[in-house]
């Protein structure tokens, strides 16, 4: 009985947890102005990229999207005072992130 009791408590800590990521992200983005240039999803601008296009495109390949948050591509410039801890959750959110209007 205990044992199930705990087993629910972890599901209960990482639901949450999931939460708190995802709303983590979407605050940073707004901190750190990445919502000056792109949106959450957009449709119809190719430039810069809709969240949830990056998501779809790069969705196997995290390791792409940190590596151009930190050192930029093309016209995106570099962000290099973001933490890694700071990378990684924006990415995660980014990468959570799925398309709701079509």
């Amino acid at each position: 009985m205990n044992w199930i009791i705990v087993q629910l408590g972890l599901v209960l800590v990482l639901i949450y947890s999931g939460s708190a990521l995802a709303n983590d992200g979407e605050v940073l983005a707004k901190q750190r102005a990445c919502l000056g240039c792109h949106s959450v999803e957009h449709i119809g601008i190719s430039y810069p990229p809709a969240f949830v296009r990056v998501a779809e495109k790069h969705r196997d390949n995290s390791e792409h999207i940190k590596n151009v948050i930190r050192n930029g591509k093309g016209k995106m410039p570099a962000h290099p005072t973001l933490t890694d801890a700071e990378i990684l959750i924006l990415t995660n959110w980014i990468l959570g992130l799925k398309e709701t209007t079509k």
